[in-house]
């Protein structure tokens, strides 16, 4: 079986629980706590509260991407004395915003990444494990590692990244997805979709090996999009028979019209079997 609970989202299901334009979302399955991602830094440790959640009791922390709405919350986390692996690509840790050159000096006017630091999080028992590659944290639960952008959906790109101490156009090249092989098939968790959810579809397929997805849930970045990306991706939910829709986060006002679309917020809890 597998369980999932929403600790940070931009809407709220309990009563109590603080709203926040974030996402973190719990995963419990195989004997696994995994939280995928972390929202902005104010409202899990609260939610998680409300709810019953021990985040000191976490076996994974997997990061969708690096933007601050989805890892601001690591630094309030317990520090774990048995380390636990914190997954995510090589880029999640890379400066991101926009930038004034004003030489010999760089300024971030608008920062878009967290303040992660590898070395911190160490000694506060996070284990940066960063791939490209999939990373299998049990027998059916995946993480993509990087997404292949093709011209099915085209990425959504927001802002510079500092890579090499060089400013360039961010591509958000880190954003990647969590898979669950369920016997009805693919359970696919996606923080922001930046990559396209219909690519981070197609990579799930490949890495799992199985065409049918059971159900998408996390942030599918619509809200800054026209009405007909939401159209297009409506239609491609359809043509793949995708059987539950669980769109937050970003996703905007535009999910009320996507297929088989739930309505869910913080203190929101699934469960799917096995």
């Amino acid at each position: 079986m597998l369980t999932f609970s929403v600790l940070v989202d931009d809407d709220v299901h309990l009563p109590g629980c603080l709203p926040e334009r974030g996402l973190a979302l719990l995963l419990e399955c195989d004997g696994l706590r995994v939280l995928f991602d972390s929202g902005r830094g104010r409202a899990l440790r609260h939610n998680a509260e409300v709810m019953g959640v021990d985040l000191g009791s976490l076996t994974h922390v997997v990061l969708s991407h690096g933007h601050y709405d989805h890892v601001g919350g690591i630094g309030s986390l317990p520090v774990y004395s048995d380390p636990i692996p914190l997954i995510a690509c090589p880029d999640v840790f890379n400066e991101r915003g926009y930038f004034l050159p004003l030489l010999p000096r760089r300024y971030n006017l608008y920062r878009l990444s967290g303040d992660l630091d590898p070395r911190q999080l160490a000694t506060r028992g996070l284990l940066p494990h960063c791939s490209a590659e999939p990373v299998w944290l049990s027998e059916r639960l995946v993480f993509l590692g990087s997404i292949l952008r093709r011209e099915q959906a085209k990425p959504s790109l927001l802002g510079y990244m500092v890579r090499g101490g060089r400013v360039e156009k961010d591509l958000i090249s880190d954003d990647s997805a969590l898979v669950y092989k369920s016997e009805q098939g693919l359970i696919v968790f996606i923080g922001c979709g930046h990559a396209g959810a219909e690519n981070i579809i197609a990579r799930a397929k490949e890495v799992c090996g199985d065409e049918r997805i059971h159900a998408v849930i996390g942030g599918l970045h619509l809200k800054f999009s026209g009405p007909e990306r939401a159209v297009a991706l409506g239609a491609y939910l359809q043509e793949e028979a995708v059987e539950r829709l669980f769109a937050c986060h970003c996703t905007g006002s535009r999910k009320a019209g996507l297929p088989r679309q739930h309505q869910i917020g913080a203190g929101f809890e699934h469960s799917f079997s096995a």
